[in-house]
């Protein structure tokens, strides 16, 4: 079987010979395109159901998905107008879908179809060039490119849909000028076009390439190319203008250095050609063209009329200042994969056509010069075919196979974190906080709990700004990172959390790990902070560390320490504590665990402060006795003449 799939097209002169080869090959196809799918798709819902999102596109389209089947046409994610930005109609149907099974499992199974699927038409290309061996090969090298195995598995991009219909329209572009069908070409940009709007940079190049590739063609290219334009501009000049508040962000963030657009490349180039050539010569961009083509073995650059359709997402990447934007495993790179794998199948071809010194149209004639009686050409351009076809099908191949096992994304890759896709400690903390917020509830999350929460009308990303939601969910691992060290209290992210927790209306109601959750509407005193109020207390007993809190005593347990604190007065949102053996202390914790706000105090309120020691720091007070200060976010004492520490009796435990 293996050596009948190495043969060059029609070599067979049986037709049910050639029938059956096909039909092996077609299997085989089909069998990677659902091993494909069952892969990422598994992957993609086990990264899901674990928690491990970390950016928020999956939930941006969940949103949309959900909100344009319930009349919701505005994104509370990122903001705007759904008709403001990719305009996806693809999410449509797939919304409807949604609410029968679930929204977020609708997309991401609708994605590894879609990828996995587009192997089939690109298989028929393949076919047409090297028979039925050139169909599985041009399956597995689309297949096995890097950049398929990470946005099939990561997040959703309604873009990642449109491989599908792309892939058909090329498949369409490369048959033969007979068996052309312009109204299949029509339907497949338009397909493509519903996925995403930018899409149109692509058909337009196939309406041109449409217009030179048959006379059948040349009223549907014409159509495809001014169409695709007109759809391109009128969202890019109107829709996103009118509609796409996020739209113009969005731009800023890839294209700021040219002025918030593409289009400023001319001006630049004119007026600081310098800065354009640095942009471009950056580390990170200087070898991106060959880290696309190198898992294609660079055959694409002898099949350039199919890289025009690439060129848009390429040229558009290089341009790009996002940091991610140039990167192989980036979904602004995949609307480009498909022509990518079939510049490479036709760049083999030319190459082969040349090997064999023949014009690629009369390579039947070489083969059958081979035949009984045949004189027509020598044998020895016939064997050089023979030889060099399966040659260069492996060639492409191992190449994918390189690139796949290198950064493909997938189990058998060297980039592959397995950790992602399985539930750990993280993962029951924030199921817990997404169970705690409920299922309607208004809410502002972290990038990776949204997904989860995406079906309501009101879901927004982790403040800043107040969204003025019922819930809002705080990420404060930077507490862990910085844990005993005073630069916690200068950190980004510190000032944001000490200014949601010292809120008169809102309660922490979970506080698990690096998550904490609070609601609109409660006494912040209550709930769980009242493990830290201990009773009332005269306001002028214990040692003052400053104007608004003193300090009683403490007690030292196995591996923590509980500090007896006295209130003599609303504290400042930032005020800190320090502790140690010595009468300067080093290490700096947030008081009450940095749940109950110093600003929630008042005069006479009893407090606890516990904090969890190490055996080194235990072993260092028991042995030299316990000093205590307060500080703010300044490293500094509230007032200067406040102490630096006191010494506090300690009782053991």
């Amino acid at each position: 079987m293996a050596t009948d799939l190495l043969r060059s097209p029609r070599m067979t002169t049986d037709p049910r010979g050639q029938d059956r080869h096909t039909r092996v090959s077609a299997r085989l196809v089909l069998l990677a395109i659902a091993l494909h799918a069952a892969l990422t798709a598994s992957l993609a819902l086990a990264r899901y159901t674990s928690v491990h999102n970390r950016t928020f596109d999956l939930a941006l389209y969940a949103r949309m998905a959900w909100g344009v089947v319930h009349a919701e046409p505005w994104d509370p994610i990122v903001g705007g107008n759904f008709l403001g930005g990719h305009i996806p109609l693809v999410l449509v149907p797939l919304g409807l879908l949604g609410a029968l099974f679930g929204t977020v499992p609708v997309l991401l199974l609708a994605q590894s179809t879609a990828v996995a699927l587009t192997a089939w038409p690109i298989s028929l290309i393949g076919v047409r060039c090297f028979g039925p061996a050139g169909g599985v090969v041009a399956a597995l090298a689309f297949l096995l490119y890097p950049n398929l195995g990470h946005v099939a598995t990561y997040e959703f991009h309604p873009g990642t849909l449109a491989l599908l219909p792309l892939g058909w329209a090329l498949e369409v572009l490369d048959r033969p000028a007979a068996s052309t069908s312009a109204r299949a070409l029509a339907s497949t940009c338009m397909l493509a076009l519903a996925c995403r709007v930018s899409l149109g940079l692509q058909t337009i190049w196939i309406g041109v390439l449409a217009w030179f590739r048959a006379p059948a063609l040349r009223r549907v290219g014409l159509g495809i190319a001014f169409g695709s334009l007109a759809y391109f501009a009128l969202s890019m000049f109107w829709l996103q203008p009118v509609f796409g508040a996020a739209s113009t962000r969005s731009t800023d963030l890839h294209y700021g250095h040219l002025g918030g657009s593409p289009l400023g490349l001319l001006p630049t180039l004119i007026a600081a050609p310098g800065k354009v050539a640095d942009h471009l010569l950056a580390p990170e961009r200087r070898d991106y063209l060959l880290r696309v083509l190198l898992p294609l073995a660079l055959l694409p650059l002898a099949a350039p009329r199919y890289l025009l359709i690439a060129l848009p997402p390429l040229a558009l990447n290089l341009l790009s200042q996002f940091p991610t934007a140039s990167t192989l495993y980036s979904h602004y790179l995949t609307p480009a994969v498909p022509a990518l794998i079939v510049a490479a199948v036709r760049g083999l071809r030319a190459l082969m056509a040349r090997i064999a010194r023949l014009p690629a149209e009369n390579r039947q004639g070489a083969e059958d010069a081979n035949l009984p009686g045949s004189t027509g050409f020598p044998w020895r351009l016939a064997t050089a075919w023979r030889f060099a076809s399966p040659i260069g099908l492996a060639t492409l191949l191992l190449a994918s196979a390189v690139g796949s096992v290198i950064a493909g994304g997938l189990p058998w890759s060297r980039d592959f974190a397995a950790a992602e896709f399985r539930g750990d400690r993280v993962t029951g903390v924030r199921r817990a906080a997404i169970a705690r917020v409920g299922s309607s509830a208004s809410v502002q999350a972290p990038d990776a709990l949204l997904p989860h929460l995406s079906e309501r009308r009101s879901v927004h990303r982790a403040p800043p700004p107040d969204r003025g939601t019922e819930f809002v969910v705080l990420d404060v691992s930077h507490r862990r990172r910085f844990a005993g060290n005073g630069s916690l209290l200068r950190t980004v992210e510190e000032p944001i959390a000490r200014a949601w927790l010292a809120r008169p209306d809102r309660r922490v109601v979970f506080a698990q790990e690096d998550l904490l959750i609070l609601r609109r509407g409660l006494s912040p005193r209550g709930g769980l902070v009242r493990r830290y109020f201990a009773g009332v207390a005269p306001p002028d007993s214990g040692r003052s560390l400053c104007s608004c809190l003193a300090v009683r005593e403490a007690e030292l347990h196995e591996r923590r320490l509980q500090i007896e604190l006295v209130a003599r007065a609303t504290c400042p949102t930032d005020l800190a504590i320090r502790f140690g053996p010595d009468a300067t202390p080093t290490r700096v914790d947030l008081l009450f665990d940095g749940l109950l706000s110093p600003a929630h105090l008042s005069r006479g309120d009893l407090l606890h402060s516990t904090h969890v020691l190490s055996a080194a720091e235990r072993a260092a007070i028991v042995q030299h006795g316990l000093h205590v200060g307060a500080l703010r976010s300044s490293g500094a004492r509230p007032r200067p003449h406040d102490p630096i520490s006191l010494p506090v009796r300690l009782r053991l435990r």
